[in-house]
């Protein structure tokens, strides 16, 4: 395997050390229902996007999304947009979003 990849790995699974904290919070559906509005743009109403360019997060994994929400809000995963809007959420935002989304039917 080579080193680029052995890294992409070990970045991959570092992702998930600083996770415990918020893995912890219950997430509250009904509030990240609310919170989801501003996500609908890029991401679709019901978290499927149909304008491309912007990934669906209806049946998403909630770790996954609380992992890349907060690694989105501490600029450990860069991309303007994302970064922006993360910056705004508390640990409780995403663990709401998170229960929300990974609730929603997935993409057919």
């Amino acid at each position: 395997m080579s080193q680029f990849k052995c890294a992409l790995i070990a970045i991959w699974c570092l992702s998930f050390v600083n996770s415990a904290v918020a893995v912890d919070l219950v997430g509250d559906v009904k509030a990240g229902e609310v919170k989801s509005a501003a996500c609908a743009a890029c991401h679709g109403p019901n978290g499927i996007n149909t304008t491309g360019g912007f990934p669906n997060l209806a049946g998403q994994n909630q770790t996954y999304i609380m992992t890349s929400l907060r690694a989105f809000r501490e600029k450990k995963r860069e991309a303007d947009i994302m970064n922006t809007i993360a910056a705004a959420l508390n640990d409780q935002d995403i663990a709401n979003l998170a229960v929300f989304y990974s609730g929603l039917s997935p993409c057919p």
